[in-house]
């Protein structure tokens, strides 16, 4: 029996969200874009709790004060949220390197907070487990139109694994670009679901943000 709430989530909030600044003015962080009188970042949330998640922890960066007001003040009392905040910009993998003091569970997700997938988790820790029992971590892709695969962002890692794979590369490096591909390939996945069976939003273009308030009425 798979129980999510024993699954520690890192969402990555840091970017600098420079594709949307017309609409966030640089004034919030890109995941608070609010959705339809919802931010979302909640959104995202929300979803994940349905599915079961409890254990969140927030890397934060640019706007990193709004966003731990935000966190702590107005999403749901009954999770854990934790912020790990980064003075200055350490990539994908940096940002989680300096979380992982924070993560419990033996295996953990990594996400984007600007980025949304409807994907049953529970499925997606069932088919992909085994393969972490002595790999570092599984991709999961969007598969575009039956055509082209696209990279979520969505990463299911052994903590111990990473760990030291993290401690080699130091404090600053990518983990879409540097860290994963030599360890599960490029692109960096190897589970995937269609976009026709699973919502897929990134609002940190135009494109994105203008299919978030279409999907999110």
């Amino acid at each position: 029996m798979i129980d999510l709430s024993k699954i520690d989530v890192v969402i990555l909030c840091g970017g600098l969200g420079t594709r949307i600044r017309n609409v966030t003015n640089d004034k919030i962080p890109k995941c608070l874009i609010d959705i339809n009188g919802t931010p979302f970042l909640k959104r995202l949330v929300l979803n994940l709790m349905d599915q079961g998640f409890r254990r969140f922890i927030f890397c934060t960066g640019h706007k990193g004060v709004e966003l731990a007001q935000y966190v702590h003040n107005m999403l749901p009392e009954h999770c854990e949220k934790i912020i790990s905040h980064e003075q200055i910009p350490l990539g994908t993998g940096g940002a989680v390197w300096k979380a992982m003091r924070f993560i419990k569970s033996e295996y953990f997700f990594i996400m984007n907070g600007d980025t949304f997938c409807s994907v049953d988790f529970k499925i997606f820790v069932r088919q992909s487990i085994y393969k972490l029992e002595r790999g570092v971590a599984v991709g999961l892709g969007i598969l575009s139109n039956g055509l082209d695969t696209i990279n979520s962002g969505i990463y299911f890692v052994n903590n111990v694994s990473l760990y030291s794979e993290l401690s080699d590369w130091g404090k600053c490096c990518s983990l879409e670009k540097e860290v994963f591909p030599p360890l599960i390939g490029t692109p960096c996945y190897d589970f995937e679901v269609a976009d026709e069976e699973n919502i897929f939003i990134d609002i940190g273009t135009p494109e994105g943000y203008k299919k978030a308030l279409e999907c999110f009425k």
